[in-house]
Order: C-alpha cells, then structure tokens, then sequence
C-alpha cells in the first residue's frame, strides 16, 4: 500500500496524495493489462500515473520493435533485445515481437532468452521481386531459426500489371509453408506505392491467400503508415484478419492513432523507445529518482 515518503526526499513528493484502499481497489478493478503491471512496486504512485502506464502498456504489447537497417550490427541488435527486454521489466509485458532480417533470428531468439517475446521475420524483403521460391526458402528458414511470425512483401510490379492472380498464388505459397508450421503471416503491400484502388486489391490478394494479416508498409519506400491507409485496409478486409501499421510512426501517441482507426499491430522502431521514456520519467518522479529519459538502463 502508500509508503510514506523519506523527509529527505525531493520536494516533488510533497504534492503526492496517499493512496487510500479504495484507490488501490480502483487499480486492482482496472481492465486489461492492469493486472500485469506491479503498481506497488511503484510506492507513492498516484492513480492517474498508473492509468497513463496501463495505456502505455496497451500498446506496448503489441509492437513489432524493428531494425532492418542493412547496416544494423550485433550490437544493434542486442540493444534492440535489451530495450524489449527492458519493457518486460517495466510493464510486465513487453512488445509483441522484435521484427528482423532472417539471418538475425537465431541471435534475437537467444538474447530474448527466457522473456515472452517473440521474433519476427522478412522475406522479399524490401522490394518484394524476389521469386516466390526465394520467399518460401527465406521463410521456412527463419522458421527454423525461430521465427514465429513472418512478414512478406507482395510483388508489387505483379499487381499493377493486374495480374492479381499471380500475387495471390506468391503470398499462398509462403502462407502455407508459414500455416504448416503454425506460424502467422503479415502480407506487406506498399502503400505508399499504391493507389487506392490497388491497395483495395492487394488486401483482397492477402484474403483470398489465406493470410493472417495486411501490413502497410516496409518502413523504406517513400512514406510509411497513415491513419487513412489504415482504415482503407481495415475496411477492405473481413474482421478475421488483422492491420498492421508499420512506419511513420514516432511514438505512443502515432500508435494509437493508427489503432483508433483499426490497427492491431504496430512495426516501428520509435515507439518502443517513447513508451520506455514516457514509463521511467513516471516512475522517476514518483520514486525521487533523477534518471531521465537519456538515461536509461537499457
């Protein structure tokens, strides 16, 4: 329950008001991911600042935390398992995925060692050219690495040229070499290389081919996620299958825009890092500590 504050702490404490029982019985009533989060832990943590974690942590879990850079190294890579890792600590439940090159996997399974996170994986991967063979191997092969979800981007050439057919036969084939192995697939079509009409298309595509998800963009072509796009695809499809809004985003609030209009998956590389800043200058302020948001443990 309320810990009375040290006299010699920081003044901040002073406007703190206790927490009574029936305000930890409004936190213990709290929905969702409530219960995973320790709020006591937290001490003299006010109700409004548990409230602003609880909705900060909404989104957390479900975040695809990405680097696909060309150049991203192993220390890159353990940065971004660290800052997932870190989430976990601080919320209780940490993004949903960290999403990587193929050749990545194996090294981002070990480092989330012994955290509920997962790995995602690309394949055609960024252009979506790649012959529908090279996807499936690329696939099966972070599959085997670990992978337990798979983002694949459709052939765009393929589609403008309204040969809708063949883009349906590419993302069936890595769809059922991912379904065999019970893991989901995320079909990338591109926005921003689309029309809407084309978009419209492309999900439709995604649907027919069984697919798990439809996924904005791949973070490098020339836009990202829009609240529009998002809403376009979400109506274009049948609520069995789920959004994904990947790029262009900068932070909590971005994230939940794109959900507000239908997303249920975030793939960005910025908004993780906002969520753990937003998390340690709250828990900061109400603990006296001075640790700000550059820097953090992770």
């Amino acid at each position: 329950m309320y810990i009375e504050p040290d006299p010699s702490a920081d003044s901040r404490h002073e406007t703190q008001t206790p927490r009574s029982q029936d305000t930890d019985n409004q936190l213990d009533s709290l929905p969702s991911v409530s219960q995973t989060i320790a709020y006591r832990q937290f001490g003299d943590i006010s109700l409004a600042d548990y409230r602003t974690l609880l909705s900060i942590a909404d989104i957390v879990k479900d975040i695809d935390h990405t680097n696909l850079k060309q150049s991203c190294s192993d220390q890159e890579l353990r940065t971004l398992c660290a800052q997932a890792r870190r989430a976990e600590e601080l919320f209780g439940v940490g993004p949903k995925t960290v999403c990587v090159h193929s050749g990545d996997v194996a090294f981002c399974v070990k480092e989330l060692s012994g955290t509920s996170v997962e790995v995602c994986a690309v394949t055609g991967f960024p252009l979506g050219k790649d012959h529908t063979l090279s996807k499936v191997a690329n696939a099966e092969h972070a599959i085997q690495a670990g992978a337990t979800e798979i983002d694949m981007v459709i052939n765009i050439g393929a589609l403008k040229s309204g040969r809708d057919a063949d883009v349906t036969a590419d993302i069936q084939a890595v769809t059922d070499c991912c379904h065999t192995h019970s893991v989901a697939v995320k079909v990338i079509i591109e926005c921003c290389a689309l029309t809407d009409d084309e978009k419209v298309r492309a999900c439709h595509c995604a649907e027919a081919a069984g697919a798990d998800w439809v996924k904005t963009s791949t973070g490098f072509g020339s836009g990202g996620a829009t609240a529009t796009d998002v809403l376009l695809m979400r109506k274009s499809v049948s609520p069995s299958m789920s959004v994904k809004a990947a790029g262009g985003m900068s932070g909590v609030a971005d994230a939940e825009t794109m959900r507000s209009n239908g997303a249920q998956r975030y793939g960005a590389s910025k908004v993780l890092l906002d969520a753990l800043a937003q998390a340690e200058k709250i828990i900061g302020l109400s603990s006296g500590s001075s640790q700000d948001s550059d820097n953090m443990s992770y």
